[in-house]
């Protein structure tokens, strides 16, 4: 009896057993995400990620507890944020929708304040729980019960980096974007000719791509995986329920989450109608000639969906030539240039020597899906090939694009590795006289690299700054100076705007959100800028107060910049020091026995002065 047969059996004989240990395994899990990150700024009362920040204002704002009537569930309008015109996020409501939820659940119990922390803190655990257990169910998908188990533990114990995004205070999209992604592919993973699960898929990929544009490269991977079924093995009604969920219902959450003035509007960088009408042609088009022209060999087949698709480029670039460019629009190099090349999350994985247990930690995940890939590959229909290699294809250039995604390999390569061991284990004897360095590879590579990173990576952090290098300004109470004042504009970096803004009752000039391109170059042009330049952005913005972050680092005091200036304690012109800086001995400022976190000056009009 084989190897894989005895335990799958043992297994079988202890169902119960095992599905409770699964279940202790995911709240450990869990447990382990809260412990390690008992002193992150969520759980110290810091403000969180500025992504956080905005979406715990909207729900505010929706339930109507930021101290104003609740907003209409179409009313994504930020006025505080770039006034006059303000800020129209381009976030859905879907997401907002589903915290609010959560906060009204549990305002009775609790309270307003509590409901909001408990929120906060168990959402992403409880996005966890059903992410470990698309990692079990889609190994088992793929073999049996013991790589869906293999593919778990390996997700469980050595991912570190499939987790980053679901620690307490993560109410952002990309954890249950994630989620939905990975229950799309099980979904997918599971085709059996009929229309149902493929009609799942669909409606789980439209829902994604609601959330965050950043799904569409999944959704697109998983149409041509169900082309290809339909274009080889004619299976007509998986690629027609495909179709019409993903497409129509891209309709039905754009109506949901969408003004009904602003429906016909183009987005760039979220739903919009010209993604829309991209979808819904290629659809429409897809089916008509199908069912008008029947296509009995996969040669008709296949030109019958290479045209809609083409058709379906055109039509959505024509409505929106623009997005050619990209989310960031023309002036992309420009934006790039002054402030996201500075934005740690959206920066491309690093290869330098000096990071490389990083590049392995988000890599060797892929390394170790395609070998598992290569050994099963006869185990693996051609399609489910397609489908894998695809995914991890995709994780990959994403994970290495931005840092933010890379989550993704570590997650959706979980299931294939799972698989790689088992086959592995169970034809140990021929894999170890033929190729016994590449089975030890396939089952060591993931886990030790990502071992070594655990390891490594606190190595390499910095020696312990000064109290005033490490000043963050997150905190409610930095702001107290500032919340006293009466209510007017403030000019600050953006990267301090939202502590600002949630912190107090006043607006922002600008804040760290791309549809902002305008308001955030010349924000950070001003403060690089002199002092001419600076007073007259004040003017412009009609700005009544300055507000900067007391970072006395040495690189932040160099240089004839307004920073660097009003920093150093020197004095601009229209501007009164509400929290005095630190004076100045031989041109250095001298050290406070308790750094000031703020300064913030108020703006004089010239006639006062």
């Amino acid at each position: 009896m084989e190897f894989s047969t005895r335990i799958e059996q043992h297994f079988i004989r202890h169902v119960r057993f095992y599905t409770a240990l699964l279940w202790v395994i995911a709240a450990s899990i869990a447990i382990q995400l809260v412990l390690p990150n008992s002193d992150s700024p969520f759980l110290l009362g810091r403000y969180n990620d500025p992504d956080d920040q905005l979406r715990l204002k909207q729900v505010k704002d929706l339930l109507g507890l930021a101290g104003a009537d609740p907003k209409s569930w179409f009313d994504l309008h930020e006025p505080r944020i770039s006034p006059p015109l303000g800020l129209d996020s381009h976030w859905s409501r879907l997401l907002d929708g589903a915290l609010a939820l959560v906060v009204i659940g549990l305002k009775p119990f609790f309270g307003v304040e509590k409901a909001i922390f408990l929120m906060q803190y168990f959402w992403p655990l409880a996005l966890l729980l059903p992410m470990l257990w698309l990692a079990y169910a889609t190994g088992k998908t793929l073999y049996n019960r013991t790589s869906g188990l293999c593919g778990l533990f390996y997700l469980t114990f050595s991912s570190i980096p499939a987790f980053l995004q679901f620690h307490p205070g993560r109410i952002d999209h990309h954890n249950i974007q994630s989620l939905l992604v990975f229950a799309g592919l099980y979904a997918c993973l599971r085709l059996d000719g009929s229309a149902r699960r493929s009609v799942v898929s669909g409606l789980l990929m439209a829902l994604s791509l609601a959330i965050g544009y950043e799904t569409l490269p999944f959704l697109l991977l998983f149409a041509v995986v169900v082309a290809w079924r339909y274009i080889a093995l004619g299976h007509r009604r998986e690629w027609t329920g495909f179709l019409i969920a993903a497409s129509f219902g891209s309709v039905g959450l754009l109506l949901v989450q969408t003004a009904p003035e602003r429906i016909f509007y183009p987005a760039c960088d979220a739903l919009g109608f010209n993604m829309v009408v991209m979808l819904v042609s290629a659809a429409a088009t897809s089916l008509m000639l199908i069912g008008s022209k029947r296509p009995q060999t996969p040669e008709h087949r296949f030109r019958l969906m290479f045209f809609p698709a083409i058709f379906a480029v055109m039509i959505g670039f024509a409505y929106d030539p623009t997005c050619i460019y990209g989310p960031y629009g023309e002036r992309a190099k420009e934006l790039w240039a002054l402030w996201l090349d500075n934005v740690l999350e959206i920066q491309p994985t690093a290869i330098k020597l000096d990071n490389t247990p990083i590049f392995l930690l988000v890599f060797a995940p892929v390394l170790g899906g395609v070998m598992a890939a290569t050994i099963c590959k006869n185990r693996l229909m051609s399609w489910q090939r397609l489908l894998l290699f695809g995914i991890l294809i995709i994780s990959a250039i994403m994970a290495k694009t931005m840092v933010r995604n890379i989550a993704y390999p570590s997650i959706f390569a979980a299931p294939l590795i799972g698989l790689g061991i088992v086959v592995a284990l169970e034809e140990a004897k021929k894999l170890v006289q033929r190729l016994g360095v590449y089975l030890a590879a396939l089952i060591s590579i993931p886990m030790v690299m990502s071992c070594i990173c655990f390891i490594v990576l606190p190595g390499n952090e910095p020696e312990p700054k000064s109290a005033a290098e490490i000043i963050k300004c997150d905190r409610p109470e930095d702001f107290e100076v500032l919340k006293k004042q009466s209510p007017g504009r403030v000019a600050t970096p953006i990267n301090l705007a939202l502590p600002v803004l949630m912190a107090t009752s006043h607006s922002v000039t600008a804040a760290p959100y791309h549809r902002l391109v305008e308001p955030i170059l010349t924000t950070i042009k001003a403060f690089d800028g002199d002092e001419k330049n600076f007073l007259e952005y004040l003017a412009e913005t009609s700005s009544q107060y300055v507000v900067l972050c007391n970072i006395n680092a040495p690189e932040k005091l160099k240089g004839s910049s307004v920073t660097a200036r009003l920093l150093r304690g020197e004095t601009i012109d229209r501007l009164e020091p509400l929290i005095e800086p630190p004076a100045l001995v031989n041109g250095q400022p001298t050290p406070r026995a308790k750094p000031l976190p703020v300064l913030i000056w108020r703006v004089h009009s010239t006639s006062q002065q």
